[in-house]
C-alpha cells in the first residue's frame, strides 16, 4: 500500500463534530481545503499502520459511511477516515474526499496542535 506506517495510537483522531473546526484551524495556519469531491480510493495511501477489519466491514455493511468525506493530504495520504477509505478501496468505488493543501508531515504536526484532537 505504500503507507507511512505510523502506529494508530500516535495518529490524530478527529471526531466528526470537530471536522469543520479542524478545517478552519488549518486555514488559520495557511492550509486551505478543497470542497468535497469524489476521488479514486485506490490512489490514496494510508498514514496509520494498524486497522480494525471489524470497522472496515461495518462501513461496507452500513453504506460506506453515508457520504462522509475523508481528509487527505496533497501528497495522497489519508489523515482521517482510514477505515472508511479501506472500505471504499475494497468496494472499488470512488470516495468522497476533502484535500488539504499540505503534505502529510505538515498536516500531522498541525493536527497534533489542534485542541480537540
Amino acid at each position: 500500500m505504500g503507507g507511512m506506517g505510523i502506529p494508530r495510537a500516535e495518529m490524530t483522531q478527529i471526531k466528526g463534530e470537530h471536522r469543520g473546526a479542524f478545517v478552519q484551524f488549518l486555514k488559520g495556519r495557511g492550509i486551505e481545503a478543497s470542497e468535497q469531491h469524489d476521488g479514486d480510493a485506490a490512489k490514496l495511501k494510508p498514514t496509520q499502520a494498524e486497522f480494525s477489519m471489524k470497522k472496515v466491514e461495518s462501513f461496507i455493511q452500513h453504506g460506506l459511511g453515508a457520504g462522509r468525506s475523508v481528509l487527505v493530504s496533497n501528497d495522497g495520504y489519508v489523515l482521517d477516515g482510514h477505515h472508511q477509505w479501506m472500505a471504499y478501496t475494497a468496494s472499488g468505488k470512488d470516495i468522497p474526499v476533502i484535500k488539504l493543501d499540505a503534505p502529510m508531515r505538515d498536516l500531522l504536526a498541525a493536527a497534533h496542535a489542534f485542541p480537540s484532537v
